[in-house]
């Protein structure tokens, strides 16, 4: 959705079943405003994959979205992930907020339940910045490897001011390059 143009979709019931990955604004902008029903990815979620788009997931009301692979928030160009209460929100594998040079990904968490089965990173790469505000809800961060990483390689910010984390392996705080992370 959004390859060199501008594209949205809105899910507010039903059942949406993509038998490969997800893009929402892949080469240029793109929205996806999810209020109900369930998004099941069989591979992985990418907003914002490449250099220069704009990508935006909103997941609000009684929205389910699964994905059965990894997902990144700002692979390439800028990725906004938004989330409210009532909702639910899985990630087989891994989940990357922030991902290569130039790149910056945002995930607001204000409620509901975030489950990511392996790995968590945010700010992947050198050049890459990653934020991610959990004020309400819950993040679990576990399951297979159960890693979290901030500032992996980038710039990393995990912000809470509610809600409960829950990391079953390790928690890094800055990487094993030249990088800057903060967690307050």
């Amino acid at each position: 959705m959004g390859s060199g143009g501008v594209g949205s979709y809105h899910l507010n019931g039903g059942d949406l079943h993509v038998l490969t990955a997800e893009y929402v604004g892949y080469a240029g902008t793109g929205i996806f405003n999810q209020t109900g029903g369930t998004n099941v990815l069989d591979a992985g979620l990418g907003v914002a994959s490449q250099a220069g788009s704009t990508g935006q997931y909103n997941l609000g009301g009684t929205g389910v979205l699964q994905v059965g692979g990894s997902e990144g928030i700002g692979t390439g160009g800028m990725g906004i992930f938004t989330q409210t209460d009532g909702t639910t929100h899985s990630v087989r594998d891994q989940l990357h907020v922030g991902g290569n040079a130039g790149s910056t990904g945002i995930y607001t968490q204000n409620g509901g339940t975030t489950t990511v089965k392996n790995q968590f990173r945010l700010a992947n790469n050198p050049g890459s910045t990653g934020r991610y505000e959990l004020n309400g809800g819950s993040l679990l961060v576990g399951g297979g490897s159960g890693r979290e990483a901030i500032g992996v390689s980038g710039v990393g910010t995990f912000i809470q001011t509610d809600g409960t984390h829950t990391v079953t392996n390790e928690l890094m705080v800055g990487g094993v390059r030249t990088e800057q992370a903060s967690m307050s």
